[in-house]
């Protein structure tokens, strides 16, 4: 990915810059969650009660967000027939789109799984502009 300026500051670096990333707080998870829309659903998700078919992109976001630190783990487990993600920090689960289910995750179970892309994604990059903007500079 080549360097573009971090949407916060304006440096040149990859789309968020570590000193611009955001602490855990309940506002920016509020914040991603607030910024999901049916326009970055995959199409096998179309037309899911929300928030289903937003884990991937939801878990992706948040973790750039938060710095993509050693101590910030994307997740993935296998539940009720579909693959599901989250973020895992300190040993704390966040999962923003836990409630789809019908049944609580298996967390235990997870397993720490990299993102398909090193940077964010366009889904992920569309929730990303999309905190900032609600969250502020």
């Amino acid at each position: 990915m080549p360097v573009v300026p971090c949407i916060r500051c304006g440096r040149g670096c990859v789309f968020l810059c570590r000193p611009c990333r955001y602490p855990l707080s309940q506002a920016l998870l509020d914040a991603v969650l607030s910024s999901l829309t049916p326009d970055l659903l995959k199409k096998q998700y179309v037309g899911l009660p929300f928030p289903g078919g937003h884990c991937y992109v939801a878990s992706e976001a948040l973790y750039h967000l938060l710095g993509r630190h050693p101590h910030v783990k994307a997740q993935w487990v296998w539940h009720e027939d579909v693959s599901h993600w989250f973020v895992s920090t300190d040993g704390k689960i966040i999962d923003l789109t836990a409630e789809q289910f019908d049944t609580p995750p298996l967390y235990a179970e997870a397993n720490g799984k990299g993102f398909l892309t090193k940077y964010p994604s366009k889904r992920a990059r569309v929730v990303i502009e999309r905190v900032v903007e609600k969250m502020g500079v």
